[in-house]
């Protein structure tokens, strides 16, 4: 008796641990998949490969934390235009200035978000030295610029 009440309390603290887990997880992706340390973790390869130092990884952060927001705010902007959209074409006539209108709109938002991206680039541009620069300019040439820095990972890892 006491072995199978102790392979019950074993399952079932087995399944509350799972469940916390998935609860978790589940919320995690709802948030939009973004841990609570921020982008730092997401560029942490690449911090690796370029050797940057804390206030260059600051930097670094905050302006892809800054471009992250506004390509958000463009793509919950683009989904009410989806809508909108949706609406006009299922008129029964076209009106083609509220069409310009709302695309006009959205026009506007997505020019933010490159003079925002411009800014970025600037910056990253100013924080690195030659050295980096150049490490830079070749993962953006080549891919993997976020792939893991350790080894064992393809082209970008390895002895």
């Amino acid at each position: 008796m006491g072995f199978v009440l102790g392979f019950f309390a074993a399952v079932a603290v087995g399944a509350a641990l799972f469940a916390s887990r998935v609860r978790r997880w589940r919320r995690w992706r709802r948030r939009g998949g973004v841990a609570p340390a921020g982008a730092r973790w997401m560029l942490r390869g690449l911090f690796a490969r370029l050797g940057t130092s804390p206030s260059q990884e600051r930097v670094l952060v905050e302006d892809a934390d800054a471009l992250r927001a506004a390509m958000e705010g463009f793509r919950d902007d683009w989904r009410s235009a989806r809508g909108e959209l949706a609406d006009l074409l299922g008129a029964a006539d076209l009106d083609a200035a509220r069409v310009d209108a709302v695309l006009a709109a959205r026009q506007e938002r997505l020019a933010d978000v490159r003079r925002r991206a411009a800014e970025a680039v600037a910056r990253f541009h100013a924080v690195l030295d030659a050295g980096q620069r150049q490490a830079l300019s070749r993962l953006v040439r080549e891919g993997g610029a976020f792939a893991p820095a350790h080894a064992g990972h393809g082209r970008w890892g390895g002895c």
